[in-house]
């Protein structure tokens, strides 16, 4: 565990990302009740189940990256988010190629 001056360090960092950037934190964090009621909807068709898949992926990577980045770990978040926009990518060309589900 670190010592109690780095969390005060954390901690002030946090509250300065939180006052600059506080509209973006929240619509991140919004996105998690959109993203719940729509998973509770029932899919049966392969594509839409992988879909849903990759959707949960980037959603639950979306808390990580928000986590990162208030603490100062922007560079670590970016890895992250790539992963986030490759899930998009590939969504986006099974979509356009549902025959490539299996």
């Amino acid at each position: 565990m670190p010592p109690p001056e780095d969390n005060a360090a954390f901690e002030e960092f946090a509250q300065a990302m939180h006052e600059k950037y506080g509209v973006a934190f929240q619509a991140g964090l919004a996105l998690v009740p959109i993203a719940n009621a729509l998973f509770e909807k029932p899919v049966a068709e392969p594509l839409s189940k992988v879909l849903r898949f990759l959707a949960k992926i980037v959603v639950n990577s979306n808390g990580a990256v928000l986590s990162l980045v208030v603490y100062g770990y922007g560079n670590d978040a970016m890895k992250i988010v790539r992963s986030m926009y490759e899930g998009a990518v590939m969504a986006a060309y099974l979509r356009a190629h549902p025959e490539k589900v299996d």
